[in-house]
């Protein structure tokens, strides 16, 4: 039998690898019919394995939990449950006047962000930091209001101050050290600045803002 006359006798396929290995046998030379298979079958299968892996990387990449930093952070809660911004209901516009809407309201130590929050008489203030990324601490600075006691305290994440909150019009502010979870005041109603019982409260990080 001639070349010209060969025959496909046989084909095997194999994983290896990962990939498909075919080996084709020919009754005439079929070494070199098979190199050329293989040439042809191989570089295709492998392309193919390479952009899975690539798909595949960059999904896994997507899931990896965002990087940790280094930044000191914490996050400090409302001093206690009660209405905010006003102890009635107020239409738009908001103003200064008619409201104590974050966006409008007098924010005397600066920054974008200070609201009333208005409770019971005697309600406990409390010092509420659920969150911060280290060891947290707190440090007494001087503050002063038109009405009522205040007190502002520095917020510290290992040792770094990141930002301070500050209460005004409250009553029965303890002195000493400050701890987390501590009441630092009573809601109490001392008459003038918007009517009704309440504190102001504002949050500022060492740029004077909110957040």
């Amino acid at each position: 039998m001639g070349c010209s006359e060969r025959r496909k006798v046989g084909v095997r396929c194999r994983v290896v690898d990962c990939l498909w290995r075919c080996s084709v046998t020919y009754r005439c030379a079929h070494d070199l019919v098979e190199a050329v298979q293989l040439k042809r079958i191989i570089p295709r299968f492998r392309a193919a394995l390479v952009t899975v892996i690539s798909v595949v990387a960059a999904s896994l990449v997507a899931l990896q939990p965002p990087a940790s930093t280094d930044v000191p952070q914490a996050v400090v809660g409302m001093p206690f449950t009660g209405k905010w911004s006003y102890n009635v209901n107020v239409n738009q516009p908001y103003t200064d006047q008619n409201s104590s809407h974050p966006s409008v309201h007098h924010t005397p130590g600066g920054g974008d962000w200070a609201t009333d929050l208005y409770g019971s008489e005697g309600q406990p203030v409390t010092l509420h930091v659920p969150y911060a990324n280290g060891t947290l601490g707190f440090s007494r600075a001087v503050s002063s209001t038109s009405g009522g006691q205040s007190i502002r305290i520095d917020v510290l994440v290992n040792g770094t101050n990141v930002g301070w909150l500050y209460v005004a019009h409250v009553n029965n502010v303890p002195g000493g050290a400050i701890g987390n979870g501590m009441t630092i005041g009573t809601v109490h109603d001392w008459g003038g600045c918007n009517a009704g019982r309440h504190v102001h409260v504002k949050f500022k990080n060492l740029n004077n803002y909110s957040c």
